[in-house]
């Protein structure tokens, strides 16, 4: 099992503990096309560079970093659909016309934007 590196972060975001192992997975894609790894001192930074308190710079980098550890199931949904679609689009055709044909969803319209 892979060690888990934890360190305290006291005045920089003040969250209680961050685990840089699951942050270092999470990467961004920079406008120019380039993959970097994330770093939430970034957002704390932009936040303090746009006028705002340390304590809200602190709080927002903290909401930030917990969003990113949420994923919702209608977004996993859609991501596989689309990678299905390019990969095998009768299979993801399939999937569609089962959801369509055995749940019930509040849009059934946007189902078949994929």
């Amino acid at each position: 099992m892979k060690h888990q590196k934890s360190i305290e972060l006291i005045s920089i975001f003040e969250l209680k503990e961050f685990d840089l192992t699951k942050m270092s997975d999470i990467k961004v894609i920079k406008k120019d096309g380039k993959v970097v790894e994330f770093k939430p001192k970034k957002i704390f930074k932009a936040c303090k560079a746009a006028g705002t308190s340390k304590e809200i710079a602190d709080k927002v980098t903290k909401l930030v970093v917990e969003d990113l550890h949420k994923i919702k199931s209608k977004t996993i949904r859609e991501k596989t659909l689309e990678r299905l679609k390019e990969l095998d689009k009768d299979a993801a055709d399939n999937w569609i016309k089962h959801d369509i044909e055995h749940t019930k969803y509040e849009d059934n319209n946007n189902i078949l934007k994929f």
